[in-house]
């Protein structure tokens, strides 16, 4: 008998899961778009793959499981199945790393960066999925590893809890976890040193100095005041960087025992998971106005309802300091958020 924790659990669990994946599904059909003129959106696409198939494993196959009572997979099947979930999520922690390695290369090397053929990023993304397969492939293979499966009784996964924390599972999770978060943290740390970098000596070159200022060419002035724009678009991906981040190490404290083991603990870990999945597009479309405007134009032209009405701007969100006072919402909307 379903009991009302049971309907709560499996409820939202599938809610998050599905709604997820329809964000996403909206946020690709954009990106698929987009990444013909942007170089960025190449390697987020990519990345929202990943989130796809994570949202199915923490969101809505165990919101099943709670409703069914049943893990839906045979006994045989559990390493098998936990071999591809762990290569999932290693995948989206290493695209994590690639799209953050982007952005210090895009702020350091815009124009080459610009310049990369779809093929390269292609090659660069499924290198980031090999490895991250293979890597699960091996630390299953080893008999220190304690894989984990669904909980039928309650609402996340179970196994040897006692050999998952003193055979090296929890400390391999755990390790593996600060390694990959400290990376792209201190990735992009450094692009944020050189965005200030470059505003600072942006704003020295567009500093009026008596007549400097009217002798300057257009099209130099035009290219600097774009390149300012440039940099503030820029520095808005830290922002939903910085929060994805935090909801992977509150997650990773709960999946490694910080807070005990429990039917609630494993929700707690199946909706941080998820969550930290469904975030990702709802924070892109947020700050990039590049990419709300195709979703706009997209699904609006297909219904026949496409205007010139602008979409609302989050330049209000974003700091003068970081956008200058000759930033125009026009020219943020031809600025590539993801480029």
């Amino acid at each position: 008998m379903i009991s009302p924790a049971d309907w709560f659990a499996g409820l939202s669990l599938l809610f998050i899961g599905v709604f997820g994946i329809v964000l996403h599904l909206i946020e690709m059909s954009a990106m698929t778009k987009l990444t013909c003129r942007y170089v960025g959106f190449r390697f987020i696409l990519s990345q929202s793959v990943a989130d796809v198939l994570m949202l199915i494993q923490f969101g809505v196959w165990p919101g099943v499981v709670v409703f069914t009572k049943n893990s839906l997979i045979a006994e045989s099947m559990r390493t098998p199945v936990h071999i591809y979930m762990d290569g999932v999520w290693f995948s989206v922690c290493y695209m994590s790393v690639v799209i953050s390695i982007t952005r210090l290369v895009c702020v350091k090397y815009p124009m080459q960066f610009r310049q990369l053929r779809h093929r390269t990023c292609f090659y660069i993304s499924v290198g980031a999925w090999l490895l991250a397969f293979g890597q699960s492939v091996i630390v299953h293979s080893m008999s220190w590893f304690v894989s984990l499966h669904y909980d039928e009784e309650g609402y996340g996964m179970t196994g040897d809890w006692e050999k998952h924390a003193t055979q090296g599972t929890q400390t391999y999770y755990l390790v593996t976890s600060v390694v990959i978060v400290a990376t792209y943290l201190v990735v992009y740390s450094i692009a944020a040193v050189l965005i200030v970098m470059q505003r600072n000596m942006i704003l020295r070159l567009t500093r009026p100095k008596g007549t400097s200022t009217t002798n300057l060419v257009n099209g130099t002035r035009s290219s600097i005041i774009r390149r300012n724009q440039a940099i503030a678009v820029e520095l808005r991906l830290m922002i939903p960087c910085a929060a994805s981040a935090v909801i992977y190490i509150i997650g990773q404290i709960l999946i490694n025992g910080g807070v005990g083991q429990g039917k609630w603990t494993g929700y707690a870990v199946m909706v941080i998971f998820s969550l930290q999945s469904l975030v990702n597009p709802i924070l892109r479309i947020v700050f990039s106005e590049t990419l709300r405007c195709e979703i706009y134009r997209v699904f609006c032209v297909k219904a026949g309802k496409l205007t010139t009405t602008p979409l609302f701007t989050v330049n209000k969100l974003v700091p003068s300091l970081f956008l200058g006072p000759t930033t125009t919402v026009q020219n943020i909307v031809h600025a590539n958020i993801m480029n």
